[in-house]
């Protein structure tokens, strides 16, 4: 979607991203009020839990990640030249990739006191295994935080989104931009 030259409205690209921003919002929600975080053991939370983990589990691995980067990058780049039109799709990426980052946090954390994911980059750089995948399973927030802010300080058309977001984008945005 994100390549598709004839949507020059950029409407395809803000629906999909939209789409996939309210599932993913909804994913750290749902774990935070669960008794996943809790540590009760109730049957009815215990399916909640394991269908939230599974689309957390399908974003990671179809590297949503990536895809939303890719999309504020383009988004950026195009705001670059001047259109707008964009900027709605950028808004939702921002959205989204805070809530993956956000769901991978609550989810590493199981019950612990839940950190900022941004004070992982404060640290030494993590320990990864031959094909880029972290040795420890709890750290993948950390990565795709260190991910993010390389793809960032690289990326003019992703700093040019941000920018954007931050300051023409509706104040529901803000937050996760900020983040």
């Amino acid at each position: 979607v994100v390549g598709y030259a004839k949507d020059i409205s950029g409407r395809l690209l803000y629906e999909s991203t939209v789409c996939i921003a309210l599932v993913m919002c909804r994913v750290p929600h749902g774990l935070k009020t669960s008794s996943f975080v809790a540590g009760h053991d109730v049957v009815s939370d215990r399916l909640l839990v394991e269908t939230l983990m599974q689309i957390l589990d399908q974003a990671i691995t179809s590297n949503i990640v990536d895809l939303l980067a890719i999309c504020l990058t383009s988004s950026g780049s195009s705001l670059m030249s001047g259109s707008v039109n964009l900027l709605p799709a950028a808004c939702e990426a921002c959205k989204a990739l805070w809530a993956v980052v956000d769901a991978m946090d609550t989810a590493s954390m199981k019950g612990a006191t839940s950190l900022f994911p941004l004070s992982a980059s404060r640290g030494p750089l993590l320990e990864e295994n031959g094909h880029g995948q972290c040795k420890n399973p709890e750290m993948k927030s950390s990565i795709s935080v260190d991910m993010l802010a390389k793809k960032f300080l690289k990326s003019k058309g992703m700093q040019i989104a941000i920018y954007y977001v931050l300051h023409q984008g509706p104040e529901s945005v803000l937050p996760s931009c900020m983040q």
